[in-house]
């Protein structure tokens, strides 16, 4: 939660200025269709990382999929 401490701080001293997403045109459909566009785009990274690397035993060691949570 540091940086949630940290971005609030911020706003506070006046750093930065929000908004609802309700109020922002064109909002969150724009931002949803981007991020998916993004992650159409890269799937083939994503793909690629479930085999990156090794482990000590030499079993691959597949990594994380960015666009889901830990």
């Amino acid at each position: 939660m540091k940086g949630n401490a940290v971005w609030d701080g911020a706003i506070a001293a006046g750093l930065f200025e929000t908004k609802p997403m309700d109020q922002v045109k064109p909002g969150l459909d724009l931002v949803k269709k981007l991020a998916t566009e993004k992650i159409t785009k890269n799937q083939k990274n994503v793909d690629a990382r479930k085999t990156f690397g090794l482990k000590a035993d030499g079993t691959p060691k597949g990594l994380r999929n960015p666009y889901e949570s830990p």
